[in-house]
């Protein structure tokens, strides 16, 4: 395969105009369609509605309920839910004024076979699943956050108001556990289920699997260890069971707790083993995260960075200067690994995580601890045999592979310099 051309000023590499549209060294992008092109989820590339609800219990179209005798709409919330459930996707935005659409392996899609939806019947299918207090939260607040559960399957929900009245995306949250291998769960990154105190945390953009990383997890402990695990979440995505040997508490913010610091003070009294934080939002939750690491507990926790050393960044900066020696040296002290990860398609459907893996030693420690954090990305190169890894060689990585395009691995990589050294090593070790 014939080297790109690399042209570090833009995102992607410019094309080679010899080689034809079709020629693998070409990275030219296909224009984007619009999105009145866009194609839609139809009966050639899924079953029909009928097969699909069928297939989850519903008789019929007509049984269902998706559509009245004289044709015209009698929707329920359920009717739809069901069937993106049997299309697979990810997420399902509902708003007045245009068909509802699903997200599948990435792309947004409508569904052909639902109508548009005015604004009072948008309005009337979103509130028909909503309990009173909800209901209040959403009239008060002109949103809401909440889950919701059909048949054995959980969302998490956003609604919203916005200019065509009512909104809401729903997303899909995995009904089974994963298999470690098959999300691409490494043995260190498995490993550190066996820490007996510390600070993990898993790091990605909204919808980059993190909450699929953390339940393979807990589910590793679950399944081998005598804990109590204790998990804050908003909302509970994934339920673990008590059929092992684990005690699970599992705690839902708005429903059982009114704030994830409110729910960690009191966790330090629940006598856990194990502390699953669902998000690190703020300076007083990052604060008693550190201090239950400290004081004997394995936390896991999650931030929306991209990076291992941006991650170490983002948690001192959220604190005021006065405060952050402190907080570095906290850092230094219990932070035992950190897990940044990003969803990407995958060739030639599905998706692949790309990760990055930093595993605190004591050279890391001391880079935290005397504020050399911008080095990080030099420890992580040096430490292969310790489990760690730059985003950057596991990118191209799954290239070499493969797995995903080039295009998604420079759009993804964090360091085009260090993505094109690991990518060219390995087309040259290949062809050896």
């Amino acid at each position: 395969m014939e080297s790109p051309q690399w042209n570090f000023g833009l995102r992607k590499p410019a094309p080679a105009p010899e080689e034809p549209a079709s020629a693998p060294a070409s990275f030219a992008n296909p224009e984007s369609p619009s999105p009145d092109s866009r194609p839609e989820a139809t009966a050639e590339a899924a079953p029909s509605v009928a097969e699909m609800l069928a297939e989850i219990g519903a008789a019929s179209v007509d049984s269902a309920g998706l559509f009245d005798s004289a044709g015209s709409t009698a929707l329920t919330l359920q009717d739809m839910l069901k069937q993106a459930i049997a299309l697979k996707a990810s997420d399902i935005f509902i708003a007045a004024a245009r068909r509802p659409c699903v997200k599948i392996d990435g792309d947004v899609t409508p569904m052909a076979k639902l109508p548009h939806l005015d604004e009072g019947e948008c309005e009337r299918l979103l509130r028909s699943i909503l309990k009173d207090h909800q209901l209040r939260e959403l009239d008060e607040n002109w949103e809401l956050d909440c889950a919701y559960e059909l048949d054995g399957f959980r969302f998490r929900v956003n609604m919203h108001r916005q200019k065509n009245g009512l909104a809401a995306v729903f997303r899909l949250l995995g009904n089974d556990i994963p298999d470690p291998q098959k999300i691409g769960l490494t043995e260190p990154i498995m490993k550190l289920c066996n820490l007996d105190q510390g600070l993990v945390i898993v790091t990605g953009p909204t919808g980059s699997g993190k909450t699929t990383t953390l339940a393979a997890m807990i589910d590793k402990i679950n399944r081998e260890k005598a804990y109590h695990i204790l998990t804050i979440e908003d909302p509970i995505e994934i339920v673990h069971a008590e059929k092992f040997k684990c005690v699970i508490t599992q705690r839902e913010l708005g429903s059982h707790t009114k704030s994830f610091a409110n729910a960690l003070r009191a966790a330090l009294r629940e006598a856990p083993d194990i502390i699953l934080v669902g998000e690190m939002r703020d300076p007083e939750t990052i604060e008693l995260a550190l201090t239950a690491a400290e004081t004997g507990h394995l936390v896991f926790g999650t931030l929306h960075t991209r990076s291992a050393s941006e991650t170490v960044n983002r948690i001192i900066d959220v604190f005021d200067s006065g405060k952050q020696p402190m907080v570095r040296s906290q850092l230094a002290g219990s932070l035992k690994a950190v897990v940044s990860q990003k969803l990407l398609k995958r060739l030639p459907k599905g998706r692949v995580a790309a990760r990055e893996v930093m595993i605190c030693d004591a050279a890391i420690a001391n880079l935290i601890r005397t504020s050399k954090v911008h080095e990080i990305p030099t420890s992580i190169m040096s430490g292969a045999k310790s489990g760690m890894q730059l985003l950057e060689l596991h990118l191209a990585q799954l290239v070499t592979e493969g797995a995903i395009a080039i295009e998604t691995a420079i759009d993804c990589a964090n360091d085009l310099d260090v993505f094109k050294t690991y990518y060219e090593g390995l087309q040259e070790r290949k062809g050896a």
